[in-house]
């Protein structure tokens, strides 16, 4: 596997180019159970979800396919999903929705204040975040709650023929993308830009016949971002929140939008918020994690957190492991300079020798999920050397060799095994290292040489 890419604009920007549509014509629409509201007892608003399912399946699975309700508890009760309460909240409708791997799902509440009845429902797009329709509804009387759920519902779905005309232009959108991306990958940056301007033209065209809809506005905002166009990208998103508070991609994106014009502050506060919208997205935390642990000792202290919660929600990715590798062996290094002006001070050195510790820990981890992966070794090689732990750090460091041999890193890591055999007095071994560093770089292999000649 090929090693992780350094933090780059340019890594994240690729990330937007990604279709967020699933292949294939067949939707699915799932449904959550209705949040109980004040003046509702749970028991009515179990009653009225089976209402509100029947009248999803009457006026959805013409065009859709429905989960029922009892299919929908069995597949989650295989996922170990916790539905020992309904809820209203953006993140736990997207939470159900990825793990029935719906297109859209059905959420809302029912309540009642004085001696009205209020029945809110909205109709959520999965892999956009984005609220496609809601509908609010209320009646003086609780024989007439089933008439408000079936007005509801109907016009939720009234509202699906300009989704489904947009659809179409946002699947012609994302496909040019598509396209630039692979370009991109290919260092053909001229022909991914040719794509990437299509798709902002198909973009233009779709908020020019649909100006209020969510998803014209969200194309033309990630659009804009590809071009680079950061401050009409900016003005987009920010356009788009407004009317919509409650969409975690706009705040994510717009993070990247205000990162790449150097407003980090801002960029961070934006993936937070997206954050808080949806917690349990890998991507959010991941890349918070990131941005966070460019801003000095206490940006990394920060991201910490969040590269642990996107290896609790990703437990087969080994990259959040290796972040917090990195991030962990880096305070180590920078506490190791402020004990440096306070020798006196043990608790830092416990400090210190613990966050080698936890980063020796992290990177096993993430060799145990990806054992090719070479950074990995080549960092908890480096670790280990720092520990004086030689025979450990020698077999690391090979093996991270071994498994990419044309990684620019490779002759920094013959001189740390290089080193590691003075330090166990082999200098044969060292001069062999030497012969194979010379080659590479002469410079760095006298250096290295005389290391030996100093040692004999």
């Amino acid at each position: 596997m090929a090693p992780f890419k350094r933090f780059t604009i340019l890594f994240f920007l690729v990330l937007i180019t990604i279709n967020l549509f699933p292949e294939g014509n067949i939707k699915v629409v799932g449904i959550v159970d209705l949040k109980a509201k004040e003046g509702i007892s749970n028991s009515i608003a179990s009653s009225l979800s089976d209402l509100l399912n029947h009248y999803v399946f009457k006026y959805g699975s013409s065009k859709y396919k429905i989960i029922s309700r009892n299919s929908r508890e069995i597949l989650l009760k295989e996922q170990e999903f916790a539905l020992s309460s309904a809820s209203d909240s953006i993140s736990n409708a997207l939470e159900m929705g990825r793990l029935l791997a719906a297109t859209y799902m059905v959420f809302g509440n029912v309540g009642k204040i004085g001696s009205s009845y209020y029945v809110n429902l909205q109709l959520i797009e999965i892999n956009t975040s984005i609220i496609l329709s809601s509908s609010n509804d209320k009646t003086s009387s609780y024989d007439k709650i089933e008439s408000i759920i079936d007005k509801a519902v109907h016009s939720l779905f009234n509202k699906t023929s300009e989704i489904e005309s947009i659809d179409e232009l946002y699947d012609q959108c994302f496909s040019l993308i598509d396209r630039g991306y692979g370009y991109k990958m290919s260092n053909d940056q001229q022909e991914a830009d040719k794509y990437y301007k299509r798709a902002l033209d198909v973009s233009k065209y779709a908020l020019h016949n649909y100006p209020d809809n969510l998803k014209a506005l969200y194309m033309i905002s990630v659009s804009q971002l590809n071009v680079k166009n950061y401050q009409e990208a900016i003005k987009s998103f920010n356009r788009l929140i407004k009317i919509n508070s409650d969409i975690p991609e706009a705040y994510y994106y717009l993070g990247f939008a205000l990162q790449s014009t150097g407003y980090w502050k801002e960029a961070i506060e934006n993936f937070k918020k997206a954050i808080k919208l949806d917690p349990n997205n890998y991507k959010y935390n991941l890349n918070c994690g990131r941005f966070l642990s460019s801003l000095g000792k206490d940006g990394r202290k920060d991201a910490v957190s969040y590269f642990v919660k996107a290896s609790q929600i990703d437990r087969s990715a080994p990259e959040p492991f290796f972040l917090l590798g990195s991030t962990y062996s880096t305070l180590a290094g920078i506490l190791e300079t402020e004990s440096m002006l306070n020798s006196d001070d043990s608790s830092l050195t416990n400090e210190i020798n613990s966050l080698y510790q936890k980063a020796i820990e992290s990177y096993n981890k993430a060799i145990a999920i990806d054992p090719y992966n070479s950074e990995s070794y080549i960092f908890l090689g480096k670790i280990y050397k720092m520990n004086k732990e030689y025979y450990r750090a020698i077999v690391a460091l090979r093996k991270g060799i071994k498994l990419n041999k044309t990684s620019p890193l490779v002759v920094f890591v013959y001189l740390d095994i290089g080193d590691c055999y003075l330090e166990l007095g082999k200098i044969e071994a060292a001069l062999n290292i030497y012969n194979i560093v010379k080659p590479l770089d002469e410079e760095l292999a006298d250096i290295l040489l005389q290391q030996i000649q100093l040692c004999k």
